[in-house]
């Protein structure tokens, strides 16, 4: 069953109250550059600005059953495009007064076919999904006749989160005591609150807050720190040279601490030991805490670090003694005996029932996506492995992003996993592999986006994909190999952010660079580590 559909134009085509009308037969123009919008200038993408064009979908010839309209993914550009259903003759006026229009987003964790109606997503603004609506789910690694598999869902329930990406302080009060200072940076390339205690005495600390909107009794806290310097967390019960944040809801607060000693969670009386070591100095680590106030006097949380649950079950049942300022924030840095303590703050992310300013969400599905349907945030497959490997003489054949197959053939039994990654590493093209623990392997896309694609064509050993990782080359004896290391990070539309290269044995040393770029994606200015990069060394001999 086959139709022909074309895309018309409407009688007025401009900005003003009158554009739109009854369709013409002037056909849009398929893939050609500014074929609905014109193009937007630097000077109106900077001021912001919202643009209407009115189509037509019309069926030319055929016989056309359950048609769907939808915008099949967010921009890269930063634009936030938005659908509506409208009428014969309708105009702008008309559509300024619309309400639920659609649009489109990622998923913001993998998606287990069948097993939960609920999807957690990331959309470009606060809205785009509406009860009543329907939502495409696109698998990418999932192909039928070289298309990805689509399943479409009905939505029951939909709410938006909180993000605050910290990377200015507009909207947060700055509370700092006299030797305390709470200032916007740049670190690895990302804007980062500074907060720091220069000189340390009695009750010195660095504060900001904020209101983020009510929150319910389960809510979900994400933050991605960076700690410098810091002290002990607790000293006599009492916060002392560590990190804390603390968020309110209507009955009861979360209060988190971290330093030299260790994790604490507060439950109103006592600090209770999270973790002695989970603390690390000098790399970004991104926390998530899953609390749940459900019963006040029993409220516990889950800890997790770097997606990996460190404690859970942990008393946070803290009743604050004055009434708390439901979806208060606050984030400190105490700084009571140790001088110069410091952490950077990339992100603060709230998860809850409440709809928020940002296009983080939870949305609910009348019915779980098929067993078959697994979209991921990211190219990747998912399998257990187990190591050493008898690979001798196996195939394994990849194709990334729709491209050629590519195969990679082992030799030799009772490898490591490291060598395995070596081995693959050497032929693979467009990708990476990776050791996981001791006994998996991943391999992700070079591409750090929802449309990239990894698929594994023959049974393998290699099967564990778990994301995009930085890329450290390994040796034969599963150690890093000194300045042959190399990570990276790009916007959405494919510019490079930063860079590090470098490296030595134990996989730390990288010297890192950032770049810049303007409206039109053209690079501006980058920095340039202070060192010659040397990848080899070894003699020179003349016969």
């Amino acid at each position: 069953m086959s139709c022909t559909i074309k895309m018309k134009k409407s009688f007025q085509i401009n900005d003003t109250q009158s554009n739109g009308g009854s369709m013409v037969d002037d056909d849009v123009s398929n893939g050609r550059p500014e074929n609905v919008f014109p193009n937007v200038s630097g000077s109106e993408r900077v001021a912001g600005m919202t643009r209407y064009r009115k189509v037509f979908i019309k069926k030319e010839s055929g016989i056309l059953n359950c048609a769907k309209f939808f915008i099949d993914s967010p921009s890269p550009a930063g634009d936030h495009f938005r659908i509506k259903a409208g009428t014969d003759s309708d105009v702008q006026a008309d559509a300024a007064g619309y309400a639920n229009w659609a649009g489109a987003g990622f998923i913001a964790e993998e998606l287990v076919g069948g097993s939960s109606a609920v999807i957690r997503a990331l959309l470009d603004s606060n809205d785009g999904v509406y009860v009543g609506s329907k939502i495409a789910l696109v698998d990418r690694d999932n192909l039928t006749n070289g298309a990805p598999s689509i399943e479409y869902l009905d939505v029951s329930a939909v709410s938006y989160g909180i993000f605050d990406g910290c990377d200015n302080l507009i909207g947060w009060s700055d509370i700092d005591t006299a030797n305390a200072e709470t200032t916007e940076a740049f670190l690895d390339g990302l804007d980062v609150f500074k907060l720091t205690v220069e000189t340390a005495g009695q009750n010195e600390r660095a504060t900001v807050s904020r209101d983020l909107g009510m929150l319910g009794n389960v809510f979900t806290v994400e933050i991605k720190t960076y700690f410098k310097s810091l002290g002990r967390a607790i000293l006599n019960n009492a916060a002392h040279d560590g990190f804390s944040f603390l968020i309110d809801n209507d009955s009861c607060r979360l209060r988190a601490t971290f330093g030299s000693d260790g994790l604490f969670v507060y439950n109103g009386q006592n600090f209770n030991e999270v973790g002695t070591d989970v603390v690390d100095l000098g790399v970004f680590s991104t926390w998530k805490f899953v609390a749940n106030y459900t019963t006040p006097a029993s409220a516990t949380c889950s800890v997790y670090k770097n997606g990996i649950l460190i404690a859970s079950n942990v008393d946070c049942s803290e009743y604050p003694a004055s009434n708390p300022n439901n979806g208060r924030i606050e984030l400190f840095q105490h700084g009571n005996a140790t001088n110069g303590v410091t952490t950077y703050v990339d992100f603060i992310r709230i998860l809850d029932g409440t709809p928020a300013s940002v296009g983080e969400c939870i949305i609910t599905t009348s019915t779980p996506c098929p067993a078959s349907h697994s979209p991921r945030t990211r190219a990747k497959v998912s399998g257990t492995v187990v190591g050493p490997f008898d690979v001798s003489g196996k195939n394994l054949i990849i194709k990334i992003d729709g491209g050629p197959a590519q195969t990679i053939t082992f030799s030799g039994n009772g490898l490591t996993v490291e060598e395995v990654v070596d081995a693959i590493n050497e032929i693979l093209s467009g990708a990476n592999a990776y050791p996981i623990g001791s006994g998996s392997i991943g391999i992700c896309s070079q591409k750090d986006s929802s449309m990239s694609s990894v698929q594994i064509l023959s049974e393998s050993t290699a099967n564990d994909i778990l994301g995009l990782d930085n890329s450290v080359h390994y040796g034969s004896d599963g150690t890093a190999v000194a300045g042959k290391q190399f990570e990276y990070a790009f916007d959405d539309i494919g510019n490079r952010k930063t860079n590090k290269f470098g490296g030595d044995s134990s996989g730390a040393g990288l010297r890192p660079a950032s770049y810049s770029a303007n409206n039109l994606n053209q690079y501006t200015s980058r920095t340039v580590p202070g060192y010659v990069n040397i990848l080899e060394t070894g003699r020179l001999m003349i016969a």
